[in-house]
């Protein structure tokens, strides 16, 4: 077999037959260019297809119903004139665009209730019976009285000269206290007891008697039952502005 190269062309004599056969590496060039062709009509192809158009929006909702109208609220019973009970809250709008709804109305004020009575507070010993009487120089011995008067009818209780004794004195008696003015300045004369007991007759029960923080002196000693109380000025020494005053307590 002869062969022989011109240009692209390989020319073969086989057996006295001419033959051209294209060069082999152009050959196998041609046929990329081939498959590259089909795919750029493929390209092509894809490309021509129109995209389907976006579907329509959606038709705009339905404006939503209006919210229902608050109901007024109820006004509250007050104690004394109470103010109303405000009105209910409107009804909220429904979305989309619905209407709110309307006000609700105010309410009507509730009725004052009527307030009980206050409790009368205790008189104490106002309106009672007192008896008075002093004793020198023992319980067993009466120098003044008695002498009996209305707490609250007269101010002082048992003025001087109501109940004699050896010297001046005044006794003013008031709900809850026993106020004791000597009016002369001397020294009680000393003994067991030298002083008044006070019996109350119609008054509460004595539940304790102390002396109060105003007294500028102090009796020898002083005591008490349910219902009387006894003030001892044995040897007591006083002046013309001396007071004694005596607190009560006493049961509801």
């Amino acid at each position: 077999m002869d062969s022989l190269f011109s240009g692209r062309l390989k020319v073969v004599f086989i057996g006295g037959i001419l033959m051209l056969l294209g060069c082999g590496s152009s050959g196998t060039s041609g046929g990329t260019g081939g498959s590259a062709g089909r795919t750029s009509g493929t390209g092509g192809s894809q490309t021509g297809h129109t995209g389907t158009g976006g579907g329509s929006g959606g038709a705009a909702g339905a404006a939503g119903q209006a919210g229902p109208v608050g109901s007024g609220g109820v006004g509250g019973a007050a104690g004394v004139g109470g103010h109303g009970g405000k009105g209910g809250v409107a009804g909220a709008g429904a979305s989309n665009g619905g209407s709110a709804g309307g006000s609700a109305g105010a309410g009507n004020g509730g009725v004052g209730g009527s307030g009980a009575a206050g409790s009368t507070g205790s008189a104490g010993l106002s309106g009672s019976t007192v008896t008075a009487t002093l004793y020198n120089p023992d319980l067993q011995t009466i120098l003044g009285g008695p002498a009996t008067a209305v707490v609250g009818a007269f101010s002082p209780t048992f003025p001087n000269g109501l109940i004699v004794g050896n010297s001046a004195f005044e006794i003013n008696i008031t709900s809850n206290q026993i106020i004791y003015n000597p009016l002369a300045n001397l020294t009680y004369g000393g003994g067991t007891f030298n002083g008044f007991v006070f019996v109350f007759a119609n008054a509460p029960t004595i539940l304790g008697v102390t002396l109060d923080a105003s007294s500028n002196f102090n009796p020898t000693n002083i005591s008490f039952t349910g219902n009387s109380v006894s003030m001892n000025l044995s040897a007591d020494t006083v002046a013309t502005d001396s007071v004694a005053t005596l607190d009560l307590q006493l049961a509801p």
